[in-house]
C-alpha cells in the first residue's frame, strides 16, 4: 500500500521526489516554476514591510559581446527567476544580517569569485557579458535568485548563456544566489568536490555570490553552503547591492512547495529511483527516514494534522538493518541496503 504523508517527511530535500523530478519530461520545469513562486511569496512577507519586494521577472535580456568580431549577438531571453527591488524611499529596518549566523549543519566554503568559477583574473575581468535588465536599463535589481535547471548546468543546452548571464549580473555589482538541488549533474562551480565519489562531497548546495570588493576578496566572494540528505536547506543572508540584505529560510520554502504541490507523489515504501547516485552516508540517511515513516505509519502516527517531519526513530547507521527487519525482506525494491 502506498504511504504518502501530507508533508515533506525529510529534513531538507526529499530524494524520492527529487529523483522523480529529474527524470525525462517537463516535471522539473513545473517544479521550478512552482518553487520559485513560493520563494517569492515567502520572501515578500519579510521584504514588503521594509520597502523592498521580490518580483518574478519576464523581461531580463542578455546581450553578449563576441570577443572575436567585437560585435554584439542578439538578445537572448532568459528563464525568469526572482529579483529584489526597493519600491519606497522610506522603509523599516531589516532584521540583522550577520552572515556568521548561517546554520551550522551546512558545509560552508568561501572562495573568490574567479577561483570558484575556475577563471583566471584576466578571464574574470574581460570575458563578461553586457547585461540589459528589463526595459529600463537604469533600474538594476538589488539581488538575483536562480533555481538551477538541468539546461543551466555544465553540459546543458543553455549552460554557456547562463554562465554569461551570471557573470554579467556580477559585473553590474548585483549579488547572485544560486540554488542547486540537481545532484545527478555536475555543479556549476568546478572547485566543489564531485558527488558522490569525492570525500566531503554533498549532493546539494546554495551559493551566494557577492561581487562587492572586500579587503580579503577584492574581486568579490562566493559563499557556498553544501548540504546532504536529512540536512535542512540553509537559512542564509541574501545581500543587496545597496548594502542592505535579508536572511531567508529556504528550507521553509521547499517544504511549502512539497506540501502544497507534490507530497502525494511520494511513496516512502519505495526507494528513490536513482539509489546508486547517492553516497553511502546519504543512503543510510534515506533508509533511516524510510524506516521512521513506515514504522510510524504501521503504528497509526501519520495523520493529516502533522506539520513537521517525524524525529528519526533510529540512527543513520541503524537505518538499513532496521528497514530490512521492518519489511521482512532484503529491503525496498532495487535497494541494496546492506552495502
Amino acid at each position: 500500500m502506498k504511504i504518502t504523508p501530507s508533508i515533506n517527511e525529510y529534513e531538507g530535500i526529499n530524494p524520492h521526489l527529487n529523483d522523480m523530478l529529474q527524470e525525462e519530461g517537463m516535471l522539473w520545469k513545473e517544479f521550478h516554476d512552482t518553487h520559485i513562486t513560493d520563494i517569492r511569496r515567502l520572501l515578500n512577507q519579510q521584504l514588503v514591510p521594509t520597502g523592498y519586494e521580490a518580483r518574478l521577472v519576464s523581461g531580463l535580456q542578455l546581450t553578449t559581446l563576441d570577443l572575436d568580431t567585437l560585435n554584439y549577438d542578439p538578445s537572448h531571453p532568459i528563464q525568469p527567476d526572482v529579483l529584489v527591488r526597493q519600491y519606497a524611499k522610506g522603509k523599516a529596518p531589516l532584521p540583522p544580517t550577520d552572515a556568521a549566523n548561517t546554520q551550522a549543519d551546512a558545509s560552508v566554503k568561501e572562495y573568490s569569485i574567479p577561483d570558484a568559477l575556475g577563471l583566471s583574473e584576466q578571464d574574470y575581468l574581460n570575458a563578461l557579458a553586457i547585461v540589459k535588465v528589463g526595459s529600463h536599463s537604469d533600474e538594476l535589481p538589488l539581488a538575483w535568485i536562480e533555481l538551477l535547471s538541468p539546461s543551466n548546468k555544465p553540459g546543458g543546452a543553455h549552460h554557456d548563456k547562463y554562465e554569461s548571464k551570471c557573470l554579467g549580473l556580477l559585473e553590474k555589482g548585483i549579488p547572485l544566489v544560486q540554488i542547486d538541488y540537481l545532484n545527478q549533474t555536475s555543479a556549476v562551480f568546478p572547485v566543489l568536490p564531485h558527488y558522490p565519489q569525492d570525500p566531503g562531497s554533498k549532493p546539494f548546495y546554495l551559493s551566494v555570490s557577492d561581487p562587492r570588493p572586500t579587503q580579503d576578496y577584492p574581486q568579490g566572494k562566493v559563499r557556498i553552503l553544501q548540504f546532504g540528505i536529512e540536512e535542512s536547506v540553509p537559512t542564509t543572508l541574501i545581500p543587496f547591492r545597496d548594502g542592505d540584505g535579508v536572511r531567508f529560510n529556504f528550507d521553509s520554502a521547499y517544504d511549502e512547495t512539497v506540501k502544497t504541490a507534490y507530497a502525494w507523489h511520494v511513496d516512502y515504501e519505495q526507494a528513490p529511483l536513482n539509489w546508486d547516485s547517492y553516497s553511502n552516508t546519504d543512503q543510510r540517511a534515506i533508509a533511516a527516514r524510510m524506516y521512521t515513516v513506515l514504522d510510524a505509519d504501521r503504528r497509526g502516527l501519520i495523520t493529516a494534522k502533522q506539520e513537521n517531519p517525524l524525529p528519526l526513530a533510529c540512527s543513520l547507521e541503524e537505518g538499513p538493518s532496521r528497514l530490512s527487519t521492518l519489511l521482512n525482506n532484503p529491503g525496498p525494491a532495487n535497494v541494496p541496503l546492506d552495502r
